[in-house]
């Protein structure tokens, strides 16, 4: 029965208050080998992202917002090759400073709530995929940012002019886009 099951939604949960249920270590998700959707925002929960998670090969949404998670993203989360919405924020997250899903098969836009990653990321990777529309002006917000490439994807439109305030940036890679205009300064 649980190898089935494609969607868990914490809005449709009620946990008893317990603090063993409220880490996230202690949840077998695992056991749902075919889930595509796992929304655990507002939860409460508590601990480090399980690298676990990226055994789910068939997760297209990952919401783990609004909880009390603390450690760093686990690079293993790249693995995800099919995921197309991760929301992280509104949590204790730190020590990662890099964040790569280089070619893989990402479509559609890039989320502006990864301009909330202000702290968190000194490199974003993002080359050799199918992202498509403009560069979310929030990107402008990622003043520690040291590296971002974009290259071989779609994008399209200018630079945003907050990228002016990068002023850590040292790599910019856009080629093999339909990126037009100058870079702000």
């Amino acid at each position: 029965m649980t190898a089935s099951v494609t969607h868990i939604d914490a809005g449709v949960l009620t946990i008893p208050p317990s603090k063993e249920l409220l880490r996230i270590q202690n949840l077998n998700l695992t056991a749902f080998p075919h889930l595509q959707v796992l929304y655990l925002n507002g939860m409460g929960l508590t601990g480090t992202i399980p690298q676990q998670i990226s055994r789910l090969k068939n997760l297209t949404v990952l919401d783990l917002s609004n909880n009390l998670l603390h450690g760093s993203i686990p690079i293993q989360l790249a693995n995800l090759t099919q995921l197309n919405s991760l929301s992280l924020f509104n949590n204790s997250l730190t020590g990662s400073k890099n964040l790569y899903l280089s070619s893989n098969l990402l479509s559609n836009s890039l989320p502006s709530t990864l301009g909330q990653l202000k702290n968190l990321t000194t490199s974003f990777h993002f080359e050799h995929n199918q992202i498509t529309g403009p560069i979310p002006v929030e990107f402008g917000n990622l003043t520690s940012l040291e590296e971002l490439y974009f290259s071989n994807n779609l994008l399209t439109g200018s630079i945003p002019h907050a990228f002016g305030r990068l002023v850590q940036l040292k790599h910019l890679l856009l080629d093999s886009n339909m990126i037009e205009g100058h870079i702000p300064t």
